[in-house]
């Protein structure tokens, strides 16, 4: 990947308010090279059938697919003080989301069959490789967006903030199963085949959210009171991106012509990876000079979790689920500090629904997790 980017910063005065932000634009350029090694195949007809088999103890054939592909990004925030208390900020920008580097994997599966078992063999070499699975597309491409965001803070006196914010985001495309073709070398034999892997589709989806923040510190109170405070965020989102499960899911297939044949799935798509509709953590604390305590709990709906991490995963969800941290830390001196932190000190389990919700696939007991740790500098 080969970026560089453009930025300017901007003062002014608007109304006679203050004014400030930036503006800029990125250029990305994204360059693939995905190798796979196969086993070379070796086909054998007997009566009228083919019969494909990997090559014993042959070494491994490299394959190299390559893409490429450039996007513009641009961006602007705007910041103006509305008076001492009150500050407005807007942005807008264009952003890129790249599946991970394994969805890219140029790993085949064929399914080789045996002369021995006569019932097993192919009426074509085109049977033999219709169907191939892949895990990864080398030429997948990324998920560009537009954002933007819009928020207002008041400072209501030095120990208190409220803000709140809306945003929206517009992708261009989406993951979708598709069988594209593809040329396999078979015993010196290229044979174009059909292979069930994920692109991206030129389908729009939009995310909307919006998200609270409060924090108030009690250091005007007396002695031990003064040493208290609170944080709470709550995010709503909403998204109708739509990821089509690996094997139940929507897709396309191709023609002889290269023409898409819309195929239909039997389960319903999932949404945006990880996204939860809505998203709360509230934080109360106590700290002096030299120690500082702290209980977190935090919840959040259910969300979309596949079985794994690329572009093919199976569809599975993760039901509501709160958890309750506790962090303590003592300086003993100035370059010695100890801390201890317990991480769901309620042991909440984690249930998860395969394919479709209410459907429990499994419920994962961690229990509580127990951290101490001593920091020194020198």
């Amino acid at each position: 990947m080969t970026a560089f980017y453009l930025q300017a910063n901007y003062e002014s005065r608007m109304s006679g308010r203050p004014v400030r932000g930036n503006f800029g634009v990125r250029v990305v350029q994204t360059d693939v090279d995905s190798i796979g090694y196969r086993t070379p195949l070796t086909v054998t007809q007997e009566e009228g059938l083919y019969f494909v088999e990997e090559v014993p103890g042959a070494e491994y054939e490299k394959v190299l697919q390559t893409n490429s592909y450039t996007e513009l990004l641009p961006s602007l925030t705007f910041i103006i003080d509305l008076n001492d208390d009150w500050v407005f900020r807007a942005g807008v920008f264009r952003g890129l989301s790249r599946p991970d580097p394994h969805s890219y994997g140029n790993s085949r599966s064929i399914n080789t069959n045996d002369s021995d078992d006569p019932d097993s063999g192919y009426a074509s070499l085109e049977d033999a490789v219709h169907g191939i699975s892949s895990p990864g597309n080398p030429k997948l491409q990324a998920l560009p967006s537009w954002n933007v965001d819009v928020s207002v803070e008041w400072y209501a006196n030095e120990d208190t903030l409220l803000a709140a914010g809306v945003y929206w985001k517009q992708f261009q495309g989406a993951f979708e199963n598709a069988y594209q073709p593809e040329d396999i070398l078979i015993d010196g034999n290229v044979v174009t085949g059909s292979v069930r892997t994920t692109q991206v589709s030129d389908d729009k989806s939009d995310l909307a959210g919006l998200e609270v923040t409060a924090t108030h510190s009690f250091d005007y109170l007396p002695g031990f009171l003064g040493g208290f405070g609170a944080k709470f965020s709550y995010n709503y989102a909403d998204s109708d991106f739509e990821f089509e499960d690996g094997h139940g899911g929507d897709g396309t297939a191709y023609d002889a012509d290269g023409n898409p044949v819309r195929l239909l799935g039997l389960l319903p798509p999932a949404g945006l990876w990880g996204l939860s509709r809505h998203t709360s953590a509230t934080q109360l604390y106590w700290q002096n000079d030299r120690f500082s305590a702290q209980a977190i709990f935090k919840a959040r709906s259910r969300y979309f979790q596949g079985f794994s991490r690329d572009t093919t995963a199976r569809v599975r969800y993760v039901d509501d689920y709160k958890t309750l941290d506790l962090r303590l830390r003592y300086d003993m001196t100035d370059s010695i500090e100890l801390s201890l932190e317990g991480i769901n000190v309620l042991g909440e389990p984690r249930i998860d629904f395969r394919a479709l919700v209410g459907e429990v696939v499994q419920t994962l007991e961690y229990g509580p997790r127990i951290f101490a740790g001593v920091r020194a500098r020198f």
